[in-house]
Formats: C-alpha cells, sequence, structure tokens
C-alpha cells in the first residue's frame, strides 16, 4: 500500500511541475533600453532604484500581451533613495514596450528630467 501511496505522490508532483509557467524574468536598471524575448503567461519583476528624491510612477504599456500586477518597495533599502519592484505578468502574444517614468522634484522644487526605465518584451 505504502508503493502505491508513493506512486501517485510522485505522478501528482510530476503533473504540477509539469504544468507550470516559465520562471519569473528578473530585469535590473542595467537592462534598461534592452528587448527580451519571454513566454505567454510568464512573470516579469522589474526592480528599479534611484538615488535622491522622488520614485518611479505608474508604468505604461503599450499593448495589451503584458499586464501590469502591482508594485511593491521590498524590506531592503538603500539609504540612497527607494527601490521598487514592478510586476507585471504576458498575458498574449505580441510585443509590448514597457515605460516606467522617473517622478519627484530636483533642485529648488524642478521636476527631473530623466530618461524613464522602458524595455521591450517580445511574447511568443
Amino acid at each position: 500500500m505504502g508503493s502505491l501511496r508513493m506512486s501517485v505522490l510522485l505522478a501528482a508532483t510530476a503533473f504540477v511541475y509539469g504544468c507550470s509557467s516559465d520562471p519569473a524574468l528578473s530585469l535590473h536598471m542595467e537592462d534598461n533600453g534592452k528587448s527580451f524575448s519571454v513566454a505567454e503567461d510568464q512573470d516579469v519583476d522589474m526592480t528599479t532604484f534611484m538615488v535622491g528624491a522622488g520614485q518611479y510612477g505608474d508604468p505604461g504599456i503599450s499593448s495589451a500581451a503584458v499586464r501590469f500586477d502591482g508594485m511593491e518597495f521590498p524590506k531592503a533599502q538603500v539609504p540612497g533613495g527607494p527601490t521598487q519592484i514592478f510586476h507585471f505578468h504576458t498575458v498574449a502574444s505580441g510585443e509590448a514596450v514597457v515605460t516606467i517614468p522617473r517622478t519627484g522634484e530636483g533642485i529648488g522644487g524642478a521636476p527631473h528630467i530623466v530618461t524613464p526605465f522602458v524595455v521591450t518584451l517580445l511574447v511568443k
């Protein structure tokens, strides 16, 4: 009887792992401006950080191939400025340009003029 339970357990484990989606693609500041091929039904995490006042704002996505699932401030932060993790999920094949603008004020209250974090996701 024990070997039957073990066989069922092994088969169930193989089924779960066989049906799971690809692991999350983890992108960082050095990936700004690059393109990435990703599978449908895949998570994509983008980690941003900055030095000084402000933070990254609400992302823009150029197509419905990618869905924004939210943003978090991780517990581990550096003193110079905020680290943020943006969570996305690919939902259909196609190309999506994800643009995350930087917000906040510069010296004397002037707006920051800084290039946003931009990546292109090619969903296959």
